[in-house]
């Protein structure tokens, strides 16, 4: 990607074995919002998905050969576009962005605005990742942004490129924690809209849930791995019983605990 393209704002899917998903989801989404294919870049695992995705999805989208495992194609996304690029990073199953309004949830009337929004917000308040509310729920949501440490879901969710290893990932899964401490760290906080959510299905089938059992193990082990080197900055409870979400919670710096009004 030419630096030419750096004041502009760039769409990445990580995607494996999920080709009719994002073809219904991801790819319709950004398509009933007149997204030009052009700015979406598909990142798959290999040159069987390569060829798969682009024989049967076809367009003008990028397609892009990556690398297996999660965490370790979200590194090479990072290392694929330049310094000071905006990439906005979308699961390939996300069904619907929402809104709040007047206590309601709605379908985001403009979402390359609120794209073009999110990041001239970010650099307005010095910081590097915004995210949005994880749960799709407006009895939970409301009208603020928040700058303290917390949890960006991976899932969807945008940042200003920089090749730095200190943002590198090395977690399979919980990855999208580990993320969020790490530009909270870096940076000093992290900005997230709590008016927006998402329609997913999180641990759906396919991508990173192909063997619950192991991701259940995966999860166990680093879970343990983000409370041995983060003690101050996330709680951990155990999961129900033959359950593997896990219940983190990050801790709230009182320096930054503020919310922010949306203008």
């Amino acid at each position: 990607m030419e630096n030419s393209d750096l004041n502009e704002w760039v769409i990445a899917i990580p995607s494996y074995k999920r080709l009719n998903k994002i073809k219904s989801h991801t790819l319709a989404l950004l398509n009933r919002h007149n997204i030009s294919q052009n700015k979406i870049f598909i990142f798959l695992s290999d040159d069987i998905e390569y060829d798969l995705y682009k024989n049967e999805i076809g367009g003008d989208y990028n397609y892009i050969i990556g690398v297996p495992l999660i965490h370790k194609q979200r590194n090479f996304i990072n290392h694929y576009f330049p310094v000071g690029c905006k990439i906005i990073s979308i699961d390939d199953d996300i069904k619907e962005v929402t809104e709040l309004l007047n206590g309601n949830l709605i379908p985001i009337p403009n979402l390359p605005l609120f794209f073009t929004y999110a990041f001239e917000k970010t650099i307005e308040l010095g910081f590097y990742i915004w995210g949005i509310y994880p749960v799709d729920n407006a009895y939970f949501m409301k009208d603020k942004i928040s700058v303290d440490l917390k949890y960006i879901v991976g899932a969807f969710c945008g940042v200003i490129n920089r090749h730095d290893e200190d943002l590198m990932l090395d977690l399979e899964d919980k990855e999208d924690y580990l993320k969020s401490i790490q530009f909270y760290i870096k940076d000093g906080g992290v900005v997230r809209f709590n008016n927006i959510g998402i329609k997913t299905k999180y641990y759906g089938e396919g991508g990173l849930n192909l063997n619950p059992k192991e991701r259940f193990e995966e999860g166990f082990k680093n879970v343990h791995i983000l409370k041995k080197r983060y003690p101050e900055y996330l709680r951990v409870t155990d999961p129900k019983k033959n359950n593997f979400h896990w219940n983190i919670q990050l801790i709230k710096n009182p320096k930054i605990n503020r919310d922010l009004n949306l203008g």
